[in-house]
């Protein structure tokens, strides 16, 4: 499970798959930053 956080006040809490599934929640978000920032770190 995950708890995701925002300014001190929950904002989701839930299983990652299911968090993922909003594609516009923070942890989703969060992960596509990630992801993308990941893939470009082995291009150089």
């Amino acid at each position: 499970m995950v708890l995701l956080l925002n300014n001190g006040l929950i904002e989701g809490y839930d299983s990652p798959a299911r968090l993922l599934e909003n594609k516009s929640s923070s942890f989703a978000q969060l992960v596509a930053e990630y992801t993308t920032r990941s893939n470009s770190s082995f291009d150089h």
